[in-house]
């Protein structure tokens, strides 16, 4: 089995630029991210991979969609994938700063009705593996979130940080590739 895979996060949606909570709320990309989404599918054309995994939140849906436009590759719908469900920091109603859940702090920190960081990572981890069998001997390419990325990158013994918008990384190296 496969053991490397790659990772995008979504280009920038409208709740990115004015740094609100988003969590697993489902909303749009803006002109730019939709741009990052179209530049990401010419940036992948030349990795090898031969499925696109997707969160089906629809900023990571509409990225992998684009990618899909520019590769020829099929994508797939997970909803494993989705991003960390933030409880009640998450809320329309609310401004919350990101950086709560950037931090070291929302690891230990309990949240109401939302997902821990060590359930995210269990999550993670579970969604890479079952992609990799899916992938059956090609890494696949997986469409996500920020905080599943950290989650991901604390689960594999990496140095978790904020991946950018639309730029491939090597998993399980963490490394970005352009």
């Amino acid at each position: 089995m496969v053991d490397s895979y790659f990772f995008l996060r979504h280009g920038e949606s409208d709740w990115n630029v004015v740094r609100r909570c988003i969590g697993t709320l489902d909303r749009p990309l803006t002109a730019q991210g939709r741009a990052q989404a179209v530049a990401a599918g010419e940036a992948c054309r030349a990795l090898p991979f031969r499925i696109i995994f997707h969160s089906p939140l629809r900023r990571a849906a509409e990225t992998a969609q684009a990618i899909a436009a520019a590769t020829g590759r099929p994508t797939v719908a997970r909803a494993d994938l989705v991003e960390a469900n933030l409880g009640v920091k998450q809320a329309p109603a609310r401004t919350i700063r990101l950086t709560a859940f950037s931090t070291p702090g929302w690891r230990g920190a309990v949240i109401a009705e939302a997902e821990t960081f060590q359930q995210l990572q269990h999550r993670a981890l579970a969604a890479v593996q079952s992609c990799l069998k899916i992938a059956a001997g090609a890494p696949p390419l997986l469409v996500g979130h920020s905080a599943f990325f950290r989650a991901l990158c604390v689960a594999e013994g990496l140095m978790a940080f904020s991946p950018v918008h639309a730029a491939p990384y090597g998993m399980p190296s963490g490394a970005p590739l352009s």
